[in-house]
């Protein structure tokens, strides 16, 4: 009996052999096993990781930083971006310098005040590793406690957006700090960082930590539409958000609802302010309400940069000084006419008797410092005003200053490039380096405190030295500049910088150790970052009662690495 014959295949073609056939189904199977193995772990932690980044949900629509801060905090400080303008900003020489200083450490240490040195160096410490694991969106403000006592001290609250992998280690490092106590449906739960005590919870993707367990309850409960007095409700901050220029990258933005955000150098109350980054630098806008009522607008009256020393480091020429003066500087701390006495018990003469000679503008600036014998350094202002008319303008400046300078210091009248001018010298100290003097050169009224000034100046109108006009700084501010404004200002980042470091050095070193320490450990780098940058350019407009401040710090040209 025959076997059956078995089919023939395709032609060419082995039969395949048993062997194989298992071969190739274990491989499938070990294969799947594989799959199995790896995907099932990843899905776990894939759960698991969505479980730990998990936040309970808010109530509104578009929660940020200004819509979970009280409205009535008195300062709101707002970084978004913060990771992208951080790696922007540290491109450029002056951030890399002030960053190596140390001075942001510095910074946080003396915001948050604690009692303890070493631990105001790891509060420092703590604060530059928030910083980093903060994502796109922080602000820091202080707040009244709720309840608390007139007079008694804000506390601070932070608001930030972490990202996913933030809102993780986040979880993960929770145990760490205290027991949770429940608000709602949100847990509340107390750290220590740097000395002080944190209430902290996590909200809608939110961070928001206080030193007050109350500050987070309210923050929550506008989270959850509680309570709508937030700093984003304010109408202040709304208007001024809403009317800014939205074509730079925003930096950080600052609001002082109630005015308690002030200049350390001026009376302006800087309400709401802006740092934006683009077109080649950094820019700063401010608002302030201002004291005196807004006058028709119109072009400037003058420009002195061609008399004036491509040294200058400081130019702000205004179409009305008094109203600059009392806006800026002086504020509700005197009325117009006692800022007239003021000036007439200062200098022998007031504001009111110079507008009937001069034109509706006046020029300041600064070039250099000059140190007396005693070692106090003392500023090279020029005040600059221009003509109506040079000959009762050249009587009335020759009376003045003899009425107002001490007895004495003997006027002489000096020649140089055949320019003359007028200076008052004191013939008994021979250390004195002031030496008040004034000349007309063409329109121009030249106020200056020091003979040797007045002769860089009359050397510049004779074209034997350079000019402010011919600089940088001069040629980028009317690029800056508008059609309608009261101001403007000049700024040249190097010598300022070199000039407010010498200042500050100066002054820390006549003070208590502890101001001296604090002024070269944070004033002082950032009084250096001027002298990276590559000059500046500013105004000042009067608006709808408001005061509006714009200064753009140029970059400078980043050094070639050998």
């Amino acid at each position: 009996m025959s076997d059956s014959p078995t089919q023939p295949g395709p032609a060419g073609a082995e039969p395949s052999a048993p062997g194989a056939q298992d071969a190739a189904a274990k491989q499938q199977r070990q294969m799947k096993i594989i799959v199995a193995a790896i995907a099932g772990p990843v899905l776990l932690l894939g759960v698991a990781l969505a479980w730990l980044s998990w936040s309970p949900g808010l109530a509104i629509k578009s929660p940020s930083p200004a819509a979970l801060t009280p409205a009535d905090c008195s300062v709101f400080v707002h970084a978004p971006n913060l990771g992208r303008n951080l790696r922007y900003l540290g491109q450029k020489q002056a951030v890399q310098q002030f960053a190596k200083s140390g001075a942001p450490g510095k910074f946080v240490e003396i915001v948050l005040q604690p009692k303890d040195p070493e631990k105001g160096k790891q509060a420092a410490k703590s604060a530059g590793r928030m910083v980093s694991f903060a994502a796109s969106d922080a602000s820091l403000s202080s707040c009244p406690a709720p309840g608390a006592r007139a007079g008694a001290p804000n506390e601070l609250l932070v608001v930030s957006r972490l990202g996913f992998s933030q809102r993780i280690l986040f979880n993960l490092g929770k145990g760490r700090m205290g027991k949770a106590d429940r608000q709602g449906k949100f847990k509340v739960r107390k750290g220590e960082r740097g000395g002080r005590t944190f209430h902290v919870t996590l909200a809608g993707g939110y961070l928001i930590a206080a030193t007050h367990r109350g500050l987070v309850n309210r923050a929550l409960d506008l989270g959850m539409a509680k309570d709508s007095k937030s700093m984003a409700a304010a109408d202040f901050y709304r208007k001024s958000v809403e009317s800014s220029d939205k074509s730079e990258r925003l930096v950080a933005e600052w609001f002082a609802p109630h005015g308690a955000f002030k200049s350390s150098l001026t009376h302006a109350k800087l309400d709401y302010g802006r740092i934006t980054a683009g077109g080649g630098g950094v820019t700063v806008n401010f608002i302030s309400r201002a004291h005196s009522k807004a006058a028709p607008g119109g072009s400037l009256p003058m420009d002195p940069s061609k008399y004036l020393p491509a040294s200058v480091s400081l130019l702000m020429v205004t179409r009305s000084f008094g109203r600059v003066w009392q806006d800026l500087l002086i504020g509700k701390a005197m009325s117009p006419d006692e800022t007239e006495t003021f000036m007439q018990e200062l200098y022998g003469f007031g504001l009111g008797e110079l507008a009937e000679y001069f034109e509706d503008g006046t020029g300041i600036a600064l070039d250099g410092v000059y140190r007396e014998g005693d070692g106090t350094p003392v500023p090279s202002l020029i005040f600059i005003y221009k003509a109506t008319d040079k000959d009762k303008a050249r009587e009335k400046v020759y009376e003045i200053l003899r009425k107002s300078i001490q007895d004495d210091y003997e006027d002489r009248k000096v020649l140089r490039n055949q320019m003359e001018y007028i200076t008052f010298k004191n013939d008994y100290d021979e250390t004195a380096v002031t030496a008040p003097s004034f000349a007309l050169v063409d329109d121009f009224v030249f106020f200056t405190l020091t003979d040797t000034q007045m002769e860089r100046i009359l050397d510049v109108a004779a074209g034997e030295k350079p000019a402010l006009s011919g600089t940088a700084s001069h040629k980028a501010l009317f690029k800056t500049m508008s059609g309608k404004q009261d101001a403007f200002i000049l700024v040249q980042g190097k010598p300022l910088g070199a000039q407010a470091v010498d200042y500050f050095t100066w002054f820390g070193d006549i003070s208590s150790p502890e101001l001296a320490q604090a002024l070269q450990q944070a004033v002082v780098p950032a009084a250096r970052m001027l002298e990276h940058s590559g000059g500046g350019a500013g105004s000042l407009v009067y608006k709808d009662g408001l005061l509006y401040g714009a200064l753009k710090m140029f970059h400078a040209p980043q050094e070639k690495k050998r």
